[in-house]
């Protein structure tokens, strides 16, 4: 299941990215999903790239439209309590997952294409 924001918090642009994004496949599958997702960040204009951000109860996952008009996962990640089959401590930073999952965050936040070579 997926939950969408309220239309009162959207501006028109926003609404539109959203429904751009509600189109596609993963919004399908989030969907179909039967752990709840909530949509808790998405772009506030049309300039690509355009993100969604969406929350589960232990993943978070940002999906970025390129120029090209594609969408694409370009960071999971864990939230909340650790599997019990894990030996790491919550706060260990050290995993290959958390640091490719560093590197695309700060790759968005300097305007790079974040899955540059992962295609």
């Amino acid at each position: 299941m997926l939950h969408w924001p309220p239309a009162s918090v959207l501006t028109p642009v926003a609404k539109a990215n959203l429904d751009r994004f509600r189109r596609t496949t993963a919004a399908r599958e989030l969907e179909e999903d039967p752990r709840s997702w909530s949509v808790v960040a998405w772009s506030w204009t049309a300039e690509p790239t355009v993100h969604v951000s969406v929350r589960s109860s232990h993943d978070e996952r940002l999906y970025a439209l390129d120029e090209s008009g594609l969408w694409d996962v370009v960071s999971t990640d864990l939230v909340g309590p650790p599997p019990v089959a894990t030996s790491a401590p919550v706060d260990d930073d050290s995993g290959p997952h958390r640091k490719l999952s560093r590197w695309l965050h700060a790759a968005l936040h300097r305007g790079e294409a974040a899955h540059r070579g992962l295609s």
